[in-house]
């Protein structure tokens, strides 16, 4: 188990994420959306050792930044939003 000063370093170590995930969620456009993401995912892939994961970025970058590729994100984004406030019957 984890020790509050270990669970804490990892909080600051990560609150880069926060950061631009608030960046992202406050973005007015697509491009901006697509802009924040792209930061978030290269955040998170300096935090491997691995690099696939920088391998997976750099095609995703060259895809998100094209028009269609922005197009498909914000449609994402758009359908994600619209499923989290859709209410679940039980």
């Amino acid at each position: 188990m984890a020790t509050i000063a270990q669970k804490v370093k990892q909080l600051v170590e990560w609150a880069p994420a926060l950061s631009l995930l608030s960046e992202i969620s406050a973005a007015d456009t697509a491009k901006e959306r697509v802009d924040g993401a792209l930061k978030l995912m290269r955040f998170v892939a300096t935090k491997t050792q691995t690099p696939i994961d920088d391998e997976l970025l750099e095609r995703l970058e060259a895809v998100l930044l094209s028009s269609q590729g922005q197009e498909l994100f914000e449609y994402i984004v758009t359908l994600v939003t619209a499923v989290s406030f859709t209410e679940i019957d039980e």
